[in-house]
């Protein structure tokens, strides 16, 4: 039974286009942590605030 060797470009390609979408991915990541952070911020100052 034969398997059939992909070309190396594809390889590549492939890994490239994965590397994008991670890319992305980590860019929202970062977003939601910026927001995250931001909003964590905010809930301190408030928490201070009513002491």
């Amino acid at each position: 039974m034969n398997t059939i060797q992909p070309n190396n470009n594809d390889v590549i390609n492939g890994l490239l286009q994965q590397n994008a979408q991670l890319s992305l991915v980590n860019a929202q990541l970062e977003s939601m942590i910026q927001q995250y952070k931001a909003q964590s911020e905010t809930t301190v100052e408030e928490t201070e605030k009513e002491k």
